[in-house]
């Protein structure tokens, strides 16, 4: 990563990782990812369109510009409509925000033909059906999950 993102560290060691007390730990965190706020958000759609179920603060980096980039997507695309992540850090911080218009209207403007497409070399119906599924549902609820509903957020 260091290759394409030189002077680039995770958002965990952005943080100061262990080595700061917890709330200070949280404090800072927070107050980077509301300076990439439009981006933890963008992030977070994606994650939750493809069922991205691993996005710690250790798959998050900050650049020597301070902005946010997600890396590692291998827990990305589950055979299953609703996912269940292993790490809800990005989800703590959207717990259940509005996802903003600018996102919404990139979201309608996705054809439905053109995302199953875009899924199809999986060569997994249900991973496909789950990914076409995930974007319907935040299109409709327009907000993030809150980790704490989860299962309800995949109630209809």
């Amino acid at each position: 990563i260091q290759e394409w993102l030189p002077h680039s560290r995770t958002l965990y060691d952005s943080a100061g990782g262990i080595r700061v007390q917890p709330r200070a730990y949280d404090v800072k965190k927070h107050e980077l990812l509301e300076a990439n706020d439009r981006r933890a958000m963008q992030i977070g759609a994606l994650d939750f369109i493809i069922g991205n179920g691993d996005r710690h603060f250790g798959n998050l980096l900050i650049d020597s510009h301070g902005t946010l980039w997600a890396i590692d997507h291998a827990l990305a695309f589950p055979p299953v409509k609703k996912n269940n992540p292993t790490a809800y850090n990005l989800y703590d911080y959207l717990n259940g925000t509005e996802i903003p218009n600018f996102i919404l209207k990139d979201l309608k403007n996705l054809d439905e033909g053109d995302l199953r497409a875009a899924v199809a070399p999986s060569n997994n119906p249900e991973v496909v059906e789950g990914v076409v599924y995930r974007w319907k549902l935040l299109l409709r609820k327009k907000h993030f999950p809150p980790p704490e509903d989860w299962d309800r957020y995949f109630d209809d």
